[in-house]
């Protein structure tokens, strides 16, 4: 019984993933691209999509 409980106790790590598209060539990145956010935990996950919209300004 001991170990069944020390296995519910380990939580499981959770991995979050943020895809952002890039050119093929190497260019600039398109003014609005489709980024895809993996959250997993075990064997659950989410998925969501949104749109990003490059602004000039964005690191400088």
């Amino acid at each position: 019984m001991s170990e069944e409980k020390s296995k519910k106790n380990k939580a499981l790590p959770t991995i979050i993933t943020l895809t952002v598209p890039t050119p093929d060539d190497g260019g600039n990145t398109p003014k609005r691209v489709t980024v895809t956010l993996l959250i997993q935990r075990g064997n659950l996950a989410h998925i969501r999509y949104f749109h990003y919209v490059a602004n000039k300004n964005c690191g400088k």
